[in-house]
């Protein structure tokens, strides 16, 4: 009696993977631990890209709100007559349009370091992501003892 034995194969995208994909890997894969392991830095480096562009969203969010908040003010501004009882009020409308763009200026900076920043992880993610190799062996020489070796890097 001959005996047969289906393979399934399932092929995954690395650089494809969700962050939630991989920590499933990461976390799940008891099968093979190797792989598990050699997920972990590709991960950790998804999860500090995601923060950064959260950080980036955050800056970019509050200089759109300052910017509304500057428009309301120049039209405040110009509905103003001029007088004398006015001066006060402009003077502070003005001030503050000062303080506006002064932190507009400094969410600018921060967000082309952190620009800076994204481009670097997102280079070593790739780097990562190239450096992982997984090496089939012959699976009919290997059958009992599971068939993929992963090495990170090679």
């Amino acid at each position: 009696m001959r005996q047969y034995r289906n393979w399934l194969d399932t092929n995954y995208s690395v650089s494809q993977l969700t962050d939630q994909q991989t920590a499933v890997f990461v976390r799940g894969s008891r099968e093979d631990a190797r792989l598990a392991q050699a997920l972990v830095p590709i991960h950790a480096k998804k999860t500090e890209i995601a923060s950064i562009e959260s950080e980036m969203q955050t800056r970019q969010t509050e200089a759109s709100k300052i910017a509304e908040d500057q428009q309301r003010l120049r039209e405040n501004m110009g509905a103003l007559k001029g007088g004398s009882s006015e001066q006060q009020l402009v003077k502070r409308y003005v001030t503050q349009l000062n303080q506006q763009e002064d932190r507009i200026a400094v969410l600018r900076r921060e967000n082309a370091g952190l620009e800076q920043q994204l481009t670097r992880a997102q280079e070593e993610l790739a780097t990562l992501i190239q450096a992982l190799t997984l090496d089939v062996e012959s699976l009919e020489a290997d059958a009992a003892g599971g068939a993929a070796t992963v090495r990170p890097g090679s």
